[in-house]
C-alpha cells in the first residue's frame, strides 16, 4: 500500500523526536482518493519512536482517563451493544496504550479482554490500573495460532499503520466467521472542523468514509454500521462497526476529487495558522529573549518547521512531564524535566499543545506566580 506512486500536495523538513531530521510530506493515492503521508520515516524509526518515546497518557492525571475519553467509551459501548446485541466474550485490543478501553469492556459483560501496544509505560499503566495484561509489540510482528477473538477494537490505530489492509487481514485470521471488529480513525473531511497540526508524523493515513469502508472490504469484513462524530475533542471520527465475511464484496471508493481539494484547503489554511501563531509569540515577546517550549512531540516539531522561532528567540530547551521524552532532542534542543530547571524571572515559557494546553498551563501556575511569563497559543 505504501508503494503507491502518490500526488504529491505538501513537503517539509521537520525535526523530529528521537528520529532526527526528515522530510515529511502528504499527497493523494489517485485511485482511491486515500490521504497519505509519503515521505515518511522509516518502519523501524517509526515503531521506535512509538516504543521509547511517544506516550499518549497524561501524567498530570496520574494515568486516568481525561472526560473526554470517558465519554467516548461510554458511546462506543453503547453502540456496540445496540448493533451487535450484546458485548462479545472475547476481546483484543491493537493499540491498547493504558487498558482504559478493555477495562471499561471488561466491565461491560467481556471475560477475557488482552491487547498489543508497543509502548513499556502503557502495559505498567495497564497492569497497575486496571491488571490488564498486554502485550508489548507491534501488530505487525504478532504471531498467535492458538485464540481465536470474538471482538477485535481498533480504535486510532489504522491511521498510524503502514499497511492497514495487510494488519485488518492479520486481524481476520485472529477470527471465526461472524466475529466482529470495531474501527474508529481521524475522518478527513469537513476542514473547519480540523485542528492546527491534523497532518502529523503520527498519522500515516486520513481516511474519508468511502477510503476506510473499502479499506475495511478489502480485508474481509463486511460492515454494518458506520457514524460520523464531527464535534469530537480533537477532530472528525467515523466509527466502523463490521462482521467478517470473507465472501463479502469489495466496495471500492473514488475520493480522489474531494481529497485533492480538501487537503490543498487545509495544507494552505495551515501555512496562515503558523503565520498566525508566530506573530502571537513575536507581539509578546521580545527578539532574542530566553524561553523553552513546554512539549517535546510533534506539534513541536511542526511549530519549528513551520516558523522562526528558533532564529527570533534564544531556546535552552523543552519541557515535558513524560519521563520518555527527558534528555531526548528536537534538532538541538533537549528536553528536560521542568523541575530540573533553573528558571529565571526573564524566561517565557510556550506551550506547544493543542488538545493540553489547559493542563498544562495549569501546571505551571507555581512558575507564573514567581514572574515567568507563560504563552498559551489557541486559548
Amino acid at each position: 500500500m505504501r508503494d503507491i506512486k502518490l500526488e504529491q500536495i505538501s513537503i517539509q523538513e521537520w525535526d523530529l523526536p528521537a528520529i532526527g531530521t526528515h522530510q515529511i510530506g502528504f499527497g493523494i493515492c489517485p485511485e482511491s482518493g486515500l490521504v497519505m503521508q509519503s515521505p515518511s520515516p522509516t518502519p523501524n524509526q517509526v515503531n521506535t519512536y512509538y516504543k521509547e518515546t511517544a506516550t499518549y497518557i497524561n501524567p498530570g492525571r496520574q494515568g486516568d482517563p481525561s472526560t473526554t475519553k470517558v465519554k467516548g467509551l461510554d458511546r462506543l459501548i453503547n453502540t456496540t451493544i445496540d448493533i451487535i446485541g450484546y458485548v462479545p466474550k472475547s476481546v483484543f485490543q491493537v493499540g491498547c496504550s493504558d487498558g482504559y478501553t478493555l477495562k471499561r469492556f471488561r466491565d461491560a459483560g467481556a471475560t477475557s479482554v488482552t491487547g498489543i501496544d508497543p509502548s513499556v509505560a502503557s502495559h505498567d499503566i495497564a497492569k497497575n490500573l486496571y491488571n490488564i495484561d498486554t502485550i508489548v509489540s507491534i501488530i505487525e510482528d504478532y504471531e498467535d495460532k492458538t485464540n481465536k477473538y470474538n471482538l477485535i477494537i481498533l480504535t486510532h490505530v489504522l491511521e498510524h499503520l503502514f499497511n492497514p489492509v495487510e494488519n485488518l487481514i492479520k486481524c481476520n485470521g485472529l477470527q471465526n466467521d461472524g466475529d466482529w471488529i470495531i474501527v474508529e480513525v481521524p475522518l478527513f473531511e469537513r476542514n473547519d472542523c480540523f485542528p492546527p497540526g491534523m497532518l502529523t508524523l503520527e498519522h500515516l493515513n486520513y481516511f474519508s468514509e468511502g477510503t476506510i469502508i473499502e479499506t475495511i472490504t478489502k480485508s474481509g469484513y463486511e460492515p454494518l454500521f458506520s457514524g460520523k462524530i464531527f464535534n469530537h475533542s480533537e477532530y472528525p471520527v467515523i466509527t466502523v462497526i463490521a462482521r467478517k465475511n470473507n465472501n463479502f464484496k469489495i466496495i471500492n471508493c473514488n475520493d480522489y476529487i474531494r481529497a485533492n481539494e480538501l487537503l490543498t484547503a487545509y495544507v494552505n489554511k495551515e501555512k496562515q495558522s503558523w503565520k498566525n501563531t508566530e506573530k502571537k509569540i513575536k507581539d509578546r515577546v521580545i527578539r532574542g529573549s530566553s524561553a523553552y517550549i513546554y512539549g517535546a512531540g510533534i506539534h513541536t516539531s511542526q511549530l519549528l518547521a513551520f516558523t522562526d522561532l528558533k532564529q527570533y528567540l534564544n531556546i535552552l530547551g523543552l519541557l515535558d512531564s513524560s519521563p520518555t521524552k527527558w534528555e531526548k532532542k528536537i534538532g538541538s534542543l533537549t528536553c528536560y524535566k521542568k523541575n530540573a530547571v533553573d528558571f529565571k524571572e526573564s524566561d517565557t515559557i510556550i506551550i506547544s499543545s493543542f488538545d493540553s494546553e489547559n493542563e498544562i498551563y495549569k501546571s505551571l501556575t507555581p512558575l507564573i506566580q514567581n514572574g515567568v511569563k507563560v504563552i498559551k497559543l489557541y486559548d
